[in-house]
């Protein structure tokens, strides 16, 4: 059911993928199309950006989940 759940995700967000990153990719590849440098760039940046904006959510997560259980309301907000 889950692998169902993901292929339907995955359709529906194919077309803000295109639109947003596809210009993008057209925009810098377009100036030297053999290259794939900036493929490289823009891929290793888009991961770095995702990698730290996950750990920062997962930080603060985490001090909730800290602040919660320390308060004594963690099963009420679970």
């Amino acid at each position: 059911m889950s692998l169902v759940a993901v292929f339907i995700a995955s359709l529906l967000g194919s077309p803000h993928c295109a639109g947003m990153c596809g210009g993008f990719v057209a925009f810098y590849s377009g100036s030297n199309p053999k290259s794939f440098s900036p493929h490289i760039a823009y891929n290793g940046g888009r991961l770095l950006t995702y990698m730290s904006l996950g750990s920062i959510a997962a930080y603060v997560g985490k001090a909730v989940d800290i602040s919660g259980s320390l308060v004594g309301i963690s099963r009420l907000m679970a």
